[in-house]
């Protein structure tokens, strides 16, 4: 990331770390970081629109 602070790819994958651990908030910061860059990447969609409802507190 240091490196390459705009690579997506990498950006989705640090939410997918996050997710993993169970750090819902910095994972969607991670997934919204990365459709800032390319906002049609697929996988920060699917990141955000899971995540959103829990971390911004509208889950059904």
């Amino acid at each position: 990331m240091k490196r390459e602070p705009r690579h997506f790819g990498a950006l989705a994958g640090l939410g997918l770390i996050y997710e993993e651990l169970g750090q819902q908030r910095q994972a969607l910061e991670a997934f919204r970081a990365a459709l800032v860059i390319h906002p049609h990447y697929e996988v920060a969609l699917q990141g955000v629109h899971r995540l959103e409802p829990r971390v911004d507190g509208r889950e059904a």
